[in-house]
């Protein structure tokens, strides 16, 4: 998905792209692959409009949330960490523990087996998700040095 599509959806969606809205889709979509938190996101885009608070932040999260271009996870119990969803299909996340850095990997590990097992519990699947946490390219790099 492109900043465009972004966009054009809000437009459809009669939001107005605001100065500061702008500068955040921007922040967002530069950064599609790094977990950026509240705090990181709101540094960032007060970096090109002093105007941006976390309260426009947070607001911006909830519009693209309630539209489903955002990604959320729980980094620890008080901290939740955002990302574009740049991609349309089915895919999961390897997620550097040291940087936030997150790649798609197009593998999903859910077969007829397991499948099988979750239906013998009675569980109807909705959804999920399989993040895997280790070092990026870089960062084991950086710290094998």
């Amino acid at each position: 998905m492109n900043l465009e599509t972004i966009i054009k959806e809000l437009k459809a969606q009669k939001c107005r792209i605001t100065p500061q809205r702008k500068v955040f889709l921007d922040i967002m979509y530069n950064n599609q692959d790094i977990l950026m938190t509240v705090e990181e996101l709101t540094h960032s885009c007060q970096l090109f409009n002093s105007d941006i608070n976390t309260t426009t932040v947070y607001r911006n999260l909830e519009l693209l949330d309630s539209l489903g271009f955002v990604y959320s996870m729980n980094i620890d119990r008080q901290t939740t960490a955002y990302k574009l969803i740049c991609h349309d299909q089915h895919h999961h996340h390897l997620i550097c523990s040291n940087c936030g850095k997150m790649e798609s990997i197009d593998f999903c590990p859910i077969n007829s087996e397991l499948l099988s097992l979750i239906n013998e519990k009675g569980f109807t699947l909705g959804e999920h998700s399989l993040k895997l946490f280790g070092l990026c390219k870089n960062c084991s790099e950086t710290i094998q040095s």
